[in-house]
């Protein structure tokens, strides 16, 4: 599985955590950065603590759990509608 950079996620991940930049004159989200980590607890204490508000998490307390977690979380990235309607919570 590879995340939105392009990148193979080793198999022991249990997090990902993508820094993102959102531009209002185009709505669109860009990740800049894939952060991943081995405990979900981790992965979720940095996305508390990160102050960046466009960033977006995903993690699982089983491989197979992110992994479905990462998906739904990829799909909406994707999404243009929903890109648009992120800027009216940043």
């Amino acid at each position: 599985m590879k995340n939105l950079l392009g990148a193979e996620i080793p198999e022991d991940v249990l997090g990902i955590l993508y820094l993102c930049n959102y531009c209002f004159i185009t709505n669109k989200l860009t990740p800049i950065q894939a952060r991943e980590y081995n405990n979900p607890g981790r992965a979720l204490e940095a996305y508390a603590n990160i102050p960046n508000a466009p960033s977006q998490l995903a993690y699982g307390r089983t491989r197979e759990e992110f992994e479905l977690a990462l998906q739904e979380l990829h799909n909406r990235m994707l999404d243009r509608v929903w890109q648009e309607s992120l800027g009216e919570y940043l």
